[in-house]
C-alpha cells in the first residue's frame, strides 16, 4: 500500500503547449489508500471503493495531446472528498463536538456524503466508531485545500490567456442506481446548475454529440453538478463549468472494479467529444449565453 509520501495526493498533467482554454478534472478517481485509513476503516479492499469514479482520469488522459490541462486527484473520495465544501462535515461522525464556523449543512451532509465522508455507496459505514476532528482538519488542509488551490490557479491562467475557460468536471456513477426519473437507465448525466453554470452551447454541444453516437443523455437528472460546478461555473467571470457523468457499465466490471473491453471504445468516443467541445466558437463563451433548461 503506497502513502501520500510516496505518490502526489493530485497530479496535473499539461500539454507543452495549451493550445486550448479548456481544463478537465478528476476529483473522485483517487485510489491510493494510505495505511491509517485502511487501519480505520471496517470495509474490505473492494467496499471501500464502491464511491470511487475508478478510471475515470485515465478515460480523459488523451485531451493532453489534444492541448488541455488535466488535473486529477490519487487521494480516494472515501478519504476526503474534493467536490464539497471545505466544511461540510457530519457531527455524527466525531467525537468532537464540532465548531460551528466549520459546520456547513447540507442534504449531503445529510446522508453521511460530506468532505470527510460516513458511508461510502450502498449506505455502507466507513468506520466502526467515531473518529477526532484533528484527522478530518488534517486531511483538509493537506489535501483539499491544495486541489483547490490548483484548480482555481489553472482556470485564472487559462483565463488571462484566452479570455475565458471551460471546466470539464469529470465523474462516473453506477448503473444500479435507483435515483433516475428517466423510463431508459442514462448513459451520460450533465450537469449545469440548471443551466447557470456555462454557456448553454457548450451543454447543447455535448447533448447532441452523446445523443447522435446512439446513447441516452440526461441532463441535471438526479446531479445538476457538485461543488465544482458550483463553485467555479462563474460565466460572468468567464469561467463555464460543465459536470459530466458516464454510467459505469459503459466501461467497467463494476463488482470486480476492472475495466471491460469495452473501456477503450468508451475512450475514443470521450476523445470525439472533447474535439467536438474545443472546437466551439469563443463567441459562445464570450460574451456568454445563458438558457434555461
Amino acid at each position: 500500500m503506497k502513502t501520500f509520501g510516496e505518490i502526489a495526493p493530485f497530479e496535473i498533467l499539461q500539454p507543452a503547449h495549451q493550445r486550448v482554454p479548456f481544463l478537465f478534472s478528476s476529483p473522485h478517481s483517487g485510489a491510493v489508500y494510505p495505511d491509517d485509513f485502511i487501519n480505520q476503516t471496517k470495509l474490505d479492499s473492494l467496499s471501500i471503493r464502491l464511491s470511487e469514479d475508478a478510471f475515470i482520469h485515465q478515460l480523459f488522459f488523451g485531451v493532453v495531446e489534444k492541448g488541455a490541462s488535466l488535473i486529477f486527484s490519487n487521494v480516494p473520495r472515501a478519504y476526503v472528498d474534493l467536490n464539497r465544501a471545505a466544511f461540510e462535515l457530519d457531527q455524527r461522525l466525531f467525537k468532537d463536538k464540532l465548531p460551528s464556523h466549520l459546520v456547513i449543512h447540507s442534504p449531503r451532509v445529510e446522508v453521511g456524503l460530506g468532505t470527510i465522508p460516513r458511508i461510502v455507496a450502498l449506505g455502507r459505514d466507513i468506520y466502526d466508531d467515531v473518529i477526532g476532528l484533528d484527522d478530518a482538519i488534517s486531511r483538509i488542509n493537506n489535501f483539499y485545500f491544495p486541489f483547490h488551490r490548483a484548480l482555481e490557479s489553472l482556470l485564472t491562467d487559462l483565463v488571462k490567456k484566452y479570455g475565458y475557460a471551460v471546466l470539464i468536471d469529470c465523474h462516473s456513477m453506477p448503473s444500479d442506481s435507483n435515483a433516475f426519473s428517466q423510463t431508459r437507465q442514462a448513459d451520460f448525466i450533465l450537469g449545469n446548475r440548471h443551466g447557470i453554470s456555462c454557456a448553454h452551447e457548450l451543454t447543447l454541444a455535448a447533448t447532441q454529440f452523446l445523443e447522435q453516437q446512439g446513447f441516452n443523455v440526461v441532463l441535471n437528472d438526479p446531479y445538476q453538478g457538485g461543488y465544482i460546478t458550483e463553485h467555479y461555473g462563474a460565466p460572468s467571470l468567464h469561467k463555464h463549468a460543465l459536470q459530466i457523468e458516464i454510467n459505469r457499465s459503459l466501461y467497467m466490471d463494476e463488482a470486480l472494479i476492472k475495466p471491460t473491453g469495452n473501456f477503450a471504445m468508451i475512450q475514443s468516443i470521450l476523445m470525439q467529444l472533447a474535439d467536438h467541445l474545443m472546437s466551439l466558437p469563443d463567441q459562445y463563451f464570450f460574451p456568454y449565453h445563458i438558457a434555461a433548461e
